[in-house]
Formats: C-alpha cells, structure tokens, sequence
C-alpha cells in the first residue's frame, strides 16, 4: 500500500500497550509442519489471529546484525554492528562487539525520550545496559554473572531473590564446554529459558509499562548443535543417539509455545503483540576457508619460512577429533578429547590473541585478507593508509582488485561443481550511513546461506565436509505474526524485513517514526481503515539526535575488556559462530 510521507504535525497520543516476544532462530520450515501435527497450539492461534508471514533477515543473517537492526529500525551502515567482531580503527584485530558498538539509538531508548515506560528482558547484544525509562535485563554477550547486565543494576539481585535463580544467557552452553554432557546443558537451557519468562511476567505484572519485550533464544541454540540429529546419515552412525536427542529442536519449540501462550493469557485484547525471529535455520553444507582460498589465489601472502602445513600437534588434534575416531570412540569421547585439549593442554593453544592476526602474514605483499575468527562472508583490503601495513592504493587499484575479487568469488565451484558464492556485493550496494568505514570491502552471500566461511589459514583443503553435520546455520528466513485489532487478522504479509520491526511498534504507540530509519511500518499488515484514521507520521531527525547514546564515549574495540573477551569469544565457539 502506498502512503504519502507526512511529517511530525501531531503526535498520536491514544494509550497503547506493546509486548514483542522474540524467538531466536525460528523459521516456518519447523513450525508450518508442526502445526499440521496439531503440536503448537498457539503458533497456529496466532495464524489465524495475526498478520504473519516471513521476516527476511539482514546481510548477513547473523544474530549482532540481525538484532541490532530489530533493536534501531536500521541497517549496519547506520548502526555500525556487521558480526560478533568489529574491525578496529589502524589494526589487523577484531574485538569482540558489546552494546556500546551500536551507534544509532535503540527503540528503548527512543520510546524512553518519549515518556513511555519499557520492559526488555534476554535481548541480544543489550550489555552494557543502558539506561532507560524502566528495565532492561542484557541478553547474548553478557559476560557473566558478575557482571553488571541490569537495568537498575541492582535488578539482577532482586530477580534472584524473587525466582530463586536468574542465569545469563549462555550458561547452558558453559555447562556443555565444561561437561560434554549434553543431557546437562539442555536441562539448564530449559531452566534457563524458564527464568526469562518468569522475570519477563514478574516485571510486567509489578510494575506499569508502555512496551514490554522478552526473547527466548532456545530454539537458536538448540538448533546449532542438534540440528545433526535430523539427518539421515548422521542417524545411520549413531542410531541410539539420535533416537534420543532428534525431537530436541521441536521439544524446544514446544515448550517456548507454551510460554507465548502463557503471557499472551495475561493480555487485554487491547495489548498489541509481535512474534518474531532474527533468522531462520538449516543445516550445513560445507565449511569455506576463505583465508586459505586468499591465500592461495596469491592474494594474501605468507613471510618466507611460513608454512601451509599443520604442525604435527595440529595434525594430531585433527585426527583425534576427525570422522575416524568418532567412529571408533564413540561422539561423546572424542567431543571429550577436543574441550579436554582446550582447556588443559596448553602446548596446543595458540600463543596469539585469537582476534589478532596470524603474525606469520607479511603485509608488504598481502593485499586482501577475512576474518581470523571464521563466521563472517567478508573481505577486506590491505589498503595503503587504513591498515596498519596497507599496500592497495585508493581509488583506480582499490576498485579493480575488488572487482577481481568479487569475479572470482562469484565464479568459485567447490568439489561438487556447485558454485559457493550466491551473491558478492561492494559494500556500497547494501550498506550506506555514517558507519561505512566499518564494513568489509566485500560482503559475500553463500549458496543458501548453507556454506560456513571459517578463518584458518594453515592446513590446504578450501572445502571441507563437517564430520559431524555441525553446526547448523541461519538462513534469511525469520518469522512474523501481528496480533492487534487494526491487524488484518489470517492474512499473509509479503515482504517484510527486520528493520520494519521498530517503526511498526512505533506506530502502534502512536508514535512519529524517525526519518533516518532505513525500516518502514508494515502497512500492509494493518486494516485500511485504522491506516486512513491513523496516518503514519514522520519526524524529522537533526544528525546529532542520531547518536547512540554510547556513541560519544567508545570507539571500535572499546566495548569489551580485554579479560572478558576470552569468555565470549569461548562461547560463541561454542555456539559454532567462529573457530
């Protein structure tokens, strides 16, 4: 439906109440065939109940991206948050993000200006809290529990007293690096995901509020890891194991059913709600090294001496953990071996900070390199006066080494003859905004998002079959439902995209929506009538008022301290997001 731009004449001021529930991960691919199965009884109220229909995601589909996007109603060029990792001013390093690497303002923080009181409880990349008209509880990339995660800081505290426990949320995944036990780690993921609901209805009953926001990220983490249980040649190897753990991704999905269900019945039909999902889901195909493809394309260089082989220690830790010994140990044993080897054999830790780069690289001849840490479809230039040790001129070089790239890329087969690369863009094709000089030079898109790119430049393969059909990554393909009674109730939406999410829930608090945000109100999801009695409104936007209200105090690298790091960076391995 077309609308005509109308800017801030009048603020909407009729009492409106916003709850948004976030399922990480959650794709219709699981949930349509389980509603035939009669098995999500509130999933399949809210299709008949709701507009709904696919959210497509960011580019890429990654969870820092995609909720950063949700959070601001903005693509990263304006947000400035492109993966887990940031590239970091005259550096080779990639610190790990924090909520202070987001440089444009959250929907909390803009409902906060506008007097309305929020909720936000286990939403990513939220710590550092920021200070907003109510409480935030920080979701992914807490660091721990000693954190301070809370808005007021003393929440935390007074959650633990009032429900007995509140877990940040990777606890589940501590429990299984530190335990193999995968039985463990899902009873603290069930626990845990208890907790966030708990806090969520507490909050919300207590206390008065405009907005209130909660997200369960189960159905993500499951997800990853278990996602090898639903596959045919996988059970063939391990029938006993798989006959126990394959229904864990739709046990998942009915437990967080449940829990919509349960806070939707707290609900006035007044109170609007949004489901929706960052990403969707499917398994992996294949493993891409982007640094060893660099590499060998002559285009990132190693120092004389360096060496394309393993070391011996390497090779060892490869075969102690490879398909052969899962074979002869058993799943179990050999996952045992290779958290064992982590944590304790020291000789075989790399000596360097992971996010630093492999000091065997001579930059006097490298002209393009990605990411150390695996996890990121990106590209960037050894360019003259940006980089610490830059070669590629700007402009006329820049542009033609790029454009060889991306030919390249797009032209890469692997072993099946399939192409690996679906899309490669120069980052001015998909991003714009005052965070540009952030972005990768080249953003690539693989085949159905089902090829993980990873960062280890020593040892030969450039594909690589996992040995274990791990890990499970996102797709394009999230979720969208709009409960409210303007919505078009049954009907199907068409195109929507995750930074529509926030000027939507602005709309529906009868709130001007910012110029500068790249999302637009989902129009189509709302009555015709309620759309002509209630236009939507813009408001002008000075550039100072864009900032991030941590904008002014950190710069890329800052977000983190040095020994927190070591601990996320852990669990997002963990999570199979980098190597």
């Amino acid at each position: 439906m077309a609308l005509g731009r109308r800017l801030e004449k009048q603020v909407d001021q009729r009492k409106k109440k916003v709850v948004v529930i976030g399922v990480d991960g959650a794709t219709f691919d699981i949930i349509s065939p389980m509603i035939k199965k009669g098995r999500l009884k509130n999933f399949a109220r809210l299709l008949k109940e709701s507009a709904h229909g696919t959210l497509v995601s960011t580019i890429p589909p990654n969870s820092s991206v995609a909720w950063s996007s949700f959070m601001t109603g903005k693509k990263p060029g304006k947000h400035g948050v492109y993966f887990f990792m940031e590239k970091k001013p005259n550096s080779y390093a990639r610190p790990v993000i924090s909520a202070k690497s987001i440089k444009a303002k959250t929907l909390w923080n803009l409902l906060s200006e506008q007097g309305k009181r929020v909720i936000v409880v286990n939403v990513p990349v939220t710590y550092p809290p920021e200070k907003v008209n109510g409480f935030l509880v920080g979701g992914l990339l807490t660091p721990s529990p000693m954190s301070v995660f809370t808005h007021p800081p003393e929440l935390h505290m007074e959650l633990i007293a009032a429900l007995g426990d509140y877990p940040i949320d990777t606890d589940a995944v501590d429990v299984f690096l530190n335990t193999g036990d995968e039985v463990l780690a899902y009873q603290s993921m069930v626990h845990g995901t208890r907790k966030v609901h708990e806090a969520a209805k507490l909050l919300m009953s207590k206390n008065a509020w405009d907005f209130a926001m909660v997200m369960f990220s189960i159905t993500d983490k499951v997800a990853h890891v278990a996602w090898k249980y639903t596959i045919p040649e996988y059970q063939k190897q391990f029938p006993e194991k798989c006959a126990k753990f394959r229904g864990l991704i739709e046990t998942s999905y009915e437990l967080v059913d449940d829990l919509i269900g349960d806070i939707i019945s707290t609900l006035d039909e007044d109170t609007s709600v949004i489901i929706m999902s960052d990403h969707g889901f499917g398994p992996i195909h294949e493993k891409f090294y982007v640094n060893r493809w660099l590499r060998d394309e002559g285009l990132l260089v190693l120092k004389k001496g360096g060496s394309f082989r393993l070391s011996p220690l390497r090779a060892l830790r490869n075969f102690l953990v490879g398909p052969l010994m899962r074979k002869i140990l058993g799943e179990r044993i050999v996952g045992m071996l290779s958290r064992i080897r982590a944590r304790n054999l020291k000789f075989l830790k790399p000596a360097r900070d992971a996010t630093e780069a492999p000091p065997v690289i001579d930059w006097t001849r490298t002209r393009a390199y990605s990411s150390w840490t695996g996890g990121e479809e990106v590209i960037y230039l050894n360019v003259k006066g940006r980089e610490p040790e830059g070669i590629v001129a700007s402009g006329e070089e820049y542009e033609r080494l790029r454009d060889e790239i991306i030919r390249k890329l797009q032209n890469l087969r692997d072993h099946d003859g399939e192409r690996v690369v679906e899309k490669a863009y120069r980052r001015e094709e998909i991003y714009a905004g005052p965070c540009m000089e952030l972005a990768p030079d080249i953003q690539f898109v693989t085949r159905a998002t089902a090829i993980l790119p990873r960062g280890e430049l020593f040892g030969k393969p450039i594909f690589e079959k996992p040995a274990d059909f791990s890990p499970a990554i996102h797709r394009m393909n999230g979720i969208f439902f709009m409960r409210d009674r303007n919505a078009k109730k049954g009907a199907g939406i068409q195109d929507a995209h995750i930074e529509d999410m926030a000027p939507t829930i602005m709309h529906l608090l009868g709130l001007p929506v910012p110029e500068d945000m790249d999302g637009k109100v989902i129009a189509e999801a709302f009555q015709n009538d309620f759309l002509s009695d209630h236009p939507i409104i813009f408001k002008p936007v000075r550039v100072e008022e864009g900032d991030h209200v941590f904008a002014a105090e950190s710069e890329p690298g800052d977000g983190t301290p040095a020994e927190e790091e070591a601990d996320i960076r852990r669990r997002l391995k963990g999570l199979g997001y980098i190597d």
